[in-house]
């Protein structure tokens, strides 16, 4: 297993525009998702912009993001690229689709039975087909600000390495879902300060798990934050506008 000391950064991400991505789950169909790409892609420039969409519609939103700043990504790939792997995608198809990256490491795909070797996997076969990734790291119950095991799952999944347009987010698994709880800020402040310190500061870090309008704003404010990965708080149009106005400081 890589080292801290063997992490190799080579991300660059823009210095100050903030990051806002949103993973739409199964939870939106068709015309929803659509409805959401096009507003997100149509909004003016200053924010770096991210959507997790479902496999179906990538086409579709990668059409109507096209010309934008918009980034669309999909929510995991095969860790095969070709063979009879019933019901699986290959990242080569996804890349050829015209999706910018992968999610991977996510909670709900753990608690499916995925494992940190199997989002590694994922994560070599997207970097073969020339995608970006962003990689889910988190604790299972809420404990201390001890973040050594949310830097070990990262240089596990990524193998210590975050490129120009990959993106670590920070989610604790207690903390998303319908049934998670909001985090207190210095909780969050404190673990992501320590995965900042040992990662250094071009990695694109961010960080979601109930993340809403009330929060978002502090939170993406923090030293150690790029950014907000935001769930059912920017699932339409006035959602995603309500959290983007609040981080951009136009909305009190």
């Amino acid at each position: 297993m890589p080292t801290i000391e063997r992490l190799r950064l080579v991300c660059n991400p823009l210095a100050d525009a903030p990051w806002i991505g949103s993973n739409l789950k199964m939870a939106l169909g068709r015309e929803e998702t659509l409805r959401l790409v096009q507003h997100v892609a149509g909004l003016d420039e200053g924010v770096m912009r991210a959507l997790v969409i479902s496999m179906p519609f990538l086409g579709e939103s990668v059409a109507a993001a096209e010309g934008s700043g918009l980034r669309i990504g999909v929510q995991g790939c095969s860790t095969h690229d070709r063979g009879a792997y019933t019901g699986e995608v290959a990242a080569r198809d996804v890349a050829s689709m015209g999706a910018d990256f992968v999610m991977v490491g996510h909670a709900e795909r753990v608690a499916l039975g995925e494992s940190l070797e199997s989002f590694a996997e994922q994560v070599q076969r997207a970097r073969e087909a020339n995608l970006n990734v962003l990689v889910c790291v988190g604790e299972e119950a809420q404990g201390d600000h001890d973040s050594d095991d949310l830097i070990t799952q990262a240089q596990l999944i990524a193998d210590g390495q975050f490129h120009d347009g990959d993106v670590l987010a920070y989610e604790p698994y207690w903390a998303i879902g319908e049934a998670g709880c909001e985090a207190p800020v210095d909780y969050i402040d404190a673990r992501m300060t320590r995965v900042r310190l040992a990662l250094g500061e071009d990695v694109t870090l961010v960080y979601g798990g109930s993340v809403n309008e009330g929060n978002c704003a502090q939170i993406a404010s923090l030293d150690a934050a790029s950014g907000v990965f935001v769930g059912r708080a920017a699932w339409s149009p006035a959602k995603w506008s309500g959290i983007e106005a609040r981080v951009r400081g136009e909305s009190q």
